[in-house]
């Protein structure tokens, strides 16, 4: 969820029926947030939440476990400035060649047992899959060394040639 843009989320309650509420700014995952739900009848409910709040950029958008990956491994901060260096690569990258793949949706960086690599893509979509077992290493060198991920940024390149015309040969 980004630290700036709300989402609204349905929330059914038994007796009142179907509610909307919307989570904004929430800029610390771990905080606990207050929230009214309205429903059609003017009613409302309001009680605390806390919040595990994954971050997104303006054009990524992380499917990872929380617990199992980004709770002990990376800072909400150091997270959120990560994503921050794949959105300037991805602006470069469309300034270079012209265009956004998927129409400019944001890609989906999600974890895979599968083992092609420490990440890679599926021609059939945008979504980049990051090996299980390369997550932990690779998010602590983030969180410690500000390493800007030389996979994630090799995967973004990919997206951007869909007729996988560009050779880079030594």
């Amino acid at each position: 969820m980004s630290s700036n843009t709300g989402a609204v989320r349905l929330y059914k309650h038994p007796q009142k029926g179907v509610g909307t509420f919307t989570f904004s700014d929430l800029s610390s995952p771990d905080y606990i947030y207050y929230i009214m739900i309205h429903y059609d009848d003017n009613q409302y409910a309001y009680f605390p939440i806390r919040t595990l709040a994954i971050p997104e950029s303006n054009h990524f958008q992380l499917m990872l476990d929380y617990e199992q990956y980004l709770r002990y491994n990376i800072t909400y901060h150091n997270l959120v400035r990560w994503l921050g260096h794949l959105d300037k690569a991805y602006d470069l990258y469309a300034e270079l060649v012209g265009y956004c793949p998927d129409e400019g949706r944001k890609i989906k960086i999600m974890a895979s047992e599968e083992d092609y690599g420490d990440m890679w893509i599926d021609s059939r979509s945008t979504n980049i899959y990051w090996n299980h077992n390369s997550i932990v290493p690779t998010l602590r060198r983030i969180n410690y060394q500000d390493d800007w991920s030389f996979g994630a940024l090799h995967e973004i390149g990919h997206l951007f040639d869909p007729d996988n015309t560009w050779n880079f040969d030594p």
